[in-house]
C-alpha cells in the first residue's frame, strides 16, 4: 500500500510540475506586456474617476 500511495504522489507531482512551467511561460510574456502599461494607466484613470465622485458625495 505504501508503494502505491508513493507512486500516486510522484505521479501527481509531475503532472503539476509539467503544467506550472507551461502557465508560467504562457502568462509570463503576457503579463509583463499588458501588465506595465495596463496597471499605471488603468489606475490612474481609475484613481481619478472614484477621487472626483468621492469629493463631491463627501
Amino acid at each position: 500500500e505504501d508503494d502505491i500511495q508513493n507512486d500516486e504522489e510522484q505521479g501527481v507531482d509531475d503532472v503539476d510540475a509539467q503544467e506550472q512551467p507551461n502557465l508560467d511561460e504562457d502568462v509570463h510574456p503576457e503579463l509583463p506586456v499588458p501588465m506595465p502599461p495596463f496597471v499605471p494607466l488603468r489606475r490612474s484613470t481609475r484613481d481619478h474617476h472614484p477621487s472626483t465622485r468621492y469629493s463631491a458625495n463627501e
